[in-house]
Formats: structure tokens, C-alpha cells, sequence
């Protein structure tokens, strides 16, 4: 992208995971979000390396042409650590939403972002907290199912509706799970309305 998008990057938003940075319109999402940072080693940790992320780099939001590659869909780029833009990159490569688990594919996906930037062992051994970190935030995320409920909304519009549903479903059976296997009572993760 070049220098040209230095002055982009720098206004991007930080969304490093730490309690300081939950997001919180009601100040009720950021409490289980706190509660899970802290059952989790990797965010006591927080002299990870930071980046500025795309946030939702996958292969939709690629385009391939003869003069190269185009990225786009930019509304969750932001600045945070090296280990969850990593997590965020490769959610699909470790078995998002039932996907297939890659672990081929995801070393080589490290092997090329290592070429670029330093990228530690320990950073790679947080990449699993992130990646429970982004199925909280996507578990407690209420906001992106304003539209398409109704029986009056276009077809496409319910379909992407109850695909995000289901996701969302997906999500906060992965929390759940998790938070149980730590010994917590996981009842912040269960679902209500904000």
C-alpha cells in the first residue's frame, strides 16, 4: 500500500484485546470480554508487538488479477498486537465456524508473515486466546442483527441475517466451552439482549 496509506493506518483504531481497548456502547459487552482476558495467560502479557491490522483478511475480501492482488473491505482495520491480526488472518485455517483445520496451510501463512515482520514463539502461542477472543466478541456482538429479522426484509437480507445468527451461535458455543474448561461459570456469554 506505501506511504501513502501511513496517515490511514495511523488514525486506525486500537483493537489489542486489553481491558483498556474493549469496545462497550452500554459498558456491558466489555465486562465478559475482561472477565475472559483475565482467565487467559496471553493477555497478562502485553509487550507483544503491535501492528496495524487488516482485521478481516480473508479470501472474500481478496481480489486476483493479472496486475495483482486487491484487498479491501477495510471497516475493522486497526492497531493490536502481532498475535491477534495473526489470529484474525488465519480464523478459517483453524476450524472457524466447523471449516476444515489447515495446519499446513496455516504454517505457511506464518512462514510468509514472518518474512515480513518478526513474528516470536510466544507470540504464535497467544494466536488461540485471540482467537477466543474474537469468538467472544463476535458471540456478544447483538448490533450486527438489526436488520433482516423482519418478514418484510429482502430474501437476502434474512438469509445473511440467520447466517450471522448461526455464526454468532457458533461463537458463543466456542466461549462457552472454553470457560468451562477453565473451571468458570461461563453465564456472561449466554445470550441476551443489550
Amino acid at each position: 500500500m506505501g506511504p501513502g496509506a501511513c496517515p490511514f493506518y495511523a488514525a486506525a483504531p486500537r483493537t489489542d484485546g486489553f481491558e483498556s481497548d474493549l469496545p462497550s456502547d452500554s459498558g456491558k459487552p466489555a465486562e465478559p470480554l475482561a472477565l475472559l482476558h483475565k482467565l487467559l495467560p496471553a493477555f497478562a502479557r502485553p509487550a507483544h508487538t503491535h501492528v496495524t491490522m487488516h482485521g478481516d483478511f480473508e479470501l472474500d475480501n481478496l481480489r486476483f488479477s493479472n496486475e495483482g492482488v486487491a484487498i479491501f473491505d477495510f471497516d475493522e482495520t486497526g492497531y493490536g498486537t502481532a498475535a491477534s491480526d495473526v489470529a484474525r488472518a488465519t480464523r478459517a485455517l483453524h476450524g472457524e465456524e466447523g471449516a476444515d483445520l489447515q495446519p499446513t496451510l496455516y504454517g505457511e501463512f506464518l512462514n510468509g508473515y514472518r518474512s515480513e515482520r518478526e513474528f516470536t514463539e510466544e507470540e504464535e502461542a497467544s494466536v488461540e486466546a485471540y482467537l477466543l477472543d474474537h469468538s467472544a466478541r463476535r458471540a456478544l456482538d447483538s448490533s450486527i442483527l438489526d436488520e433482516g429479522h423482519r418478514p418484510s426484509d429482502p430474501l437476502w437480507q434474512r438469509e445473511l441475517h440467520d447466517e450471522i445468527l448461526a455464526a454468532n451461535h457458533w461463537h458463543r458455543g466456542k466461549v462457552v466451552a472454553a470457560i468451562r474448561e477453565l473451571g468458570h461459570d461461563p453465564a456472561p456469554f449466554e445470550p441476551r439482549t443489550y
